[in-house]
């Protein structure tokens, strides 16, 4: 389950009024969930917020490491100086901080450094690690951390395409009665369509890079560097694109919720310009039926996460969740 930033503020709040803070935290989310303030506010809760920005609360007990350099990754030395400066002695009622930006853009050597930490953290000591792409951290650093994820305060930031798929869906609908098979086949090609198109966005963009990296370092290197390189870039591109599709799978358990939200007569839904679309859809099928097929697409994403075969998992789990 992901949070909003004043959710989960409330949660920590909770926890440290009694008592239960953990010694770890991975705050998560896309671009614009919050991740930022969210660890300022954690901050507060620590007793070392200082500013408006994380940059400003940096002090003697408040560390924090970024990628760092042309090859944007985090050092192994800074890693290490901040352990150093998190063991140093505090005052008895001084909670220490570090904070880790980017935490994906941790190499092999300094994952396995601020693993150490983890697994023997200082003594009244918070350690923060802030990332839009938690499925590159080493499993064993997730273990050990308590997951915070978040969505943005509009859930969805809709881009062209996104908002495309949408009108789909409101079309699909808005015509008064259950669909058949053709019709909701169609709308799972569609579908498909926008995941195709993002990995094809995707592959382009870490292709381009590629390509300068190569010109760049092709007859300045030795070894299998640009080989290494090739396989990252590779890793990157399933990361980005696994990410892409989760967030286009929320978008359709999304648009149920605002059906059974307009059930209940709320007003505050997640697609206030498809309105129309999920009342209609709210007319169609019973709250039960609307849960059963919220339940069908929470199952499509877990089942996305195996080796499944994608577009014959989408057609199906498409008939059960928007079919008659």
């Amino acid at each position: 389950m992901a949070f909003r930033v004043e959710s989960a503020v409330s949660l920590l709040t909770r926890s440290r009024d009694e008592g239960r803070l953990a010694h770890a935290y991975l705050v998560s989310g896309p671009r614009g969930s919050g991740k930022e303030q969210l660890v300022l506010e954690m901050l507060a809760l620590a007793g070392q917020r200082h500013g408006d920005t994380l940059d400003a609360c940096r002090s003697e007990f408040v560390q924090m490491v970024r990628p760092e350099g042309k090859s944007r990754r985090i050092k192994v030395d800074a890693i290490r100086d901040m352990e150093k400066r998190l063991h140093l002695s505090a005052p008895q009622a001084v909670t220490k901080v570090g904070i880790i930006l980017d935490a994906d853009r941790l190499g092999a050597e300094s994952s396995n450094a601020f693993l150490k930490t983890l697994e023997e953290p200082p003594g009244r000591c918070l350690l923060i690690l802030v990332t839009d792409q938690p499925e590159q951290l080493l499993e064993t650093i997730l273990s050990r951390c308590i997951r915070v994820p978040l969505v943005g305060p509009e859930h969805f930031p809709l881009g062209e395409r996104e908002t495309a798929f949408l009108s789909d869906l409101h079309r699909h609908f808005t015509g008064g009665r259950k669909k058949g098979i053709g019709a909701v086949w169609a709308l799972s090609q569609r579908f498909a369509e926008c995941l195709r198109e993002e990995k094809a966005e995707i592959a382009k963009d870490y292709e381009e890079e590629m390509k300068r990296e190569r010109e760049i370092y092709q007859k300045t290197t030795e070894g299998d560097y640009l080989k290494r390189r090739e396989e990252f870039y590779d890793s990157m591109t399933a990361a980005i694109y696994l990410q892409r599709r989760a967030v286009l799978m929320e978008l359709l358990i999304a648009w149920l919720g605002d059906a059974l939200r307009s059930q209940s007569g709320i007003d505050k839904v997640e697609f206030p310009a498809f309105r129309e679309g999920t009342e209609a859809t709210g007319r169609l099928f019973s709250t039960g039926e609307l849960l059963r097929r919220i339940e069908v697409l929470e199952q499509l994403r877990s089942h996305l996460g195996t080796n499944v075969n994608e577009a014959l998992a989408l057609d199906v789990a498409f008939m059960d969740a928007f079919g008659g």
